[in-house]
């Protein structure tokens, strides 16, 4: 089994790491596994267009840490809800969708 990632993954951005990953459609946790074990860096489990199980994703999350790969949730709005829900799973951060400027 891999380490688990170290350092994390707002440090490796930081630093400037070049970092590879790919979104998560499909409601597999095998699937995230299957990519993290290949080597990609970080995987976003999607939730904007297509609805998952909060389970579905926990277990994505956790497939991906298990696997040594960063795990982030994007989620389908800026509700405050989808995102605290999405930050529980244990995800080490969020992407929201619809965000046109730093502002």
């Amino acid at each position: 089994m891999p380490a688990p990632h170290a350092p994390g993954l707002r440090r490796r951005l930081r630093s400037g790491d070049r970092l590879f990953g790919c979104f998560a459609f499909l409601p597999n946790a095998t699937a995230v596994e299957v990519l993290g074990r290949a080597g990609l860096d970080f995987v976003i489990v999607d939730l904007e267009h297509g609805g998952k199980a909060w389970e579905t994703v926990e277990d994505m999350v956790r497939a991906a840490e298990v696997s040594g790969m960063h795990a982030l949730v994007r989620v389908p709005s800026h509700d405050p809800v989808h995102i605290t829900h999405a930050l529980e799973t244990g995800a080490e951060g969020i992407v929201l969708p619809f965000v046109e400027s730093a502002e």
